[in-house]
C-alpha cells in the first residue's frame, strides 16, 4: 500500500474529497501516516518540517543497490563477532547524534534536473548526487544482536530507534552505520513511530475509520509542538481578516489560537510585526 492508497481509503470512508497527508511513508514501511482532512490540508507544509521518529532494523554484512529489501545484493562481507559487539555498536550510535551528512539513495523520489532519481536509476543512468545535511536528535539500539547465516556468510542484525530531522532517509542512516563499522549494510524493516506531536500509539487503524468513530483530532492538537500564541478579543478581528499585527514575540513563525481554536499562522518580518500566512475564520 502506498501513502496515496491510504488517503484514498480515508476519502471513501469519510466521504470527504479534500484529503492529503503530511509525509510519504514508503510502501515497505509500517506505522504512522499523518492524514489531513478538509481545512487541515493547509498546515501540511508545516507538519512536514517537524521531526520524525522511526524504528528500523539494520543488517550488517550485506548491502543492496537500494539500501533496503527492495533491491538486489551488490556486496557482502562476513561479520567478525569479536569486532561487532554491543559496546562497539552502542558507542557508534551515540557518536552519530547531532548534525550529520548522509548520502541520498539513488532509488528515491528526490529530483535532479527535473527528474526523479528512481527514474534515472531505472533508465540505467548514473549521476553524481551530493550528500545532504540532516540532524539526529536521538539514536539508540533497541534489540539484542542477532547473528544469522545469509547468502553463505555470517551477518549481524539489530534494531534502532531514532528521532531525526525532516527528509532523513533511514536507509541512508543504516548504510552509514555499516560503513563506520567497516561493513556493507542495509535496512531490513522500517516503522514510523512519530511525526511532530503525533505518535503511532494514538493512531487509528484504517479499518477503524468511519463517520461514526472518533477518529479525527483538531488542527490545534496537531500543531501543539509549534510556537503557539493565544490572543485577546482586541486582536481577533485583525487576525481573521489577515491583517498585520504587532506582538511581543521573538519566534519567526507563530500559530495563533483563540478560544482553543487555531485562527492563524503568522510570520515575523523585519520591522518586528507579523504578517499572515494562513487564517481561519470559522
Amino acid at each position: 500500500m502506498t501513502s496515496q492508497d491510504a488517503v484514498n481509503i480515508v476519502k471513501r470512508k469519510l466521504g470527504i474529497s479534500k484529503v492529503g497527508h503530511a509525509g510519504t511513508l514508503d510502501p515497505l514501511a509500517t506505522g504512522l501516516l499523518v492524514v489531513l482532512v478538509g481545512d487541515a490540508t493547509k498546515i501540511s507544509q508545516y507538519l512536514l518540517e517537524e521531526e520524525k521518529g522511526y524504528l528500523a532494523e539494520v543488517c550488517i554484512g550485506i548491502t543492496t543497490n537500494t539500501w533496503d529489501l527492495e533491491g538486489h545484493i551488490i556486496d557482502k562481507k562476513e561479520v567478525n563477532k569479536d569486532l561487532i559487539n554491543l559496546k562497539t555498536i552502542d558507542d557508534l550510535l551515540s557518536s552519530m547524534v547531532g548534525d550529520i551528512t548522509l548520502p541520498v539513495p539513488m532509488h528515491s523520489a528526490i529530483k535532479m534536473a527535473g527528474r526523479k532519481l528512481y527514474d534515472i536509476a531505472r533508465d540505467g543512468e548514473e549521476v553524481e548526487i551530493p550528500d545532504r545535511n540532516y540532524r539526529i536528535y536521538d539514536l539508540k539500539r533497541t534489540s539484542e544482536l542477532k547473528y544469522e547465516n545469509i547468502e553463505g556468510i555470517l551477518v549481524c542484525k539489530f534494531s534502532i530507534e531514532c528521532l531525526v530531522s525532516k527528509g532523513t532517509y533511514i536507509r541512508s542512516l543504516c548504510k552509514v552505520i555499516g560503513e563506520r563499522l567497516g561493513y556493507p549494510s542495509f535496512m531490513t524493516s522500517l516503522r514510523r513511530l512519530s511525526s511532530g506531536a503525533m505518535n503511532v500509539k494514538n493512531a487509528v487503524k484504517l479499518e477503524d475509520i468511519s463517520l461514526e468513530s472518533n477518529c479525527l483530532i483538531g488542527i490545534l492538537e496537531a500543531v501543539k509542538k509549534q510556537n503557539i500564541v493565544e490572543v485577546r478579543d482586541t486582536l481577533i478581528h485583525r487576525i481573521i481578516n489577515g491583517r498585520e499585527v504587532r506582538l511581543p514575540n521573538k519566534e519567526p513563525l507563530i500559530f495563533i489560537k483563540y478560544h482553543q481554536k487555531l485562527v492563524g499562522i503568522y510570520k515575523k518580518v523585519d520591522d518586528g510585526s507579523y504578517h499572515a500566512l494562513r487564517v481561519w475564520r470559522d
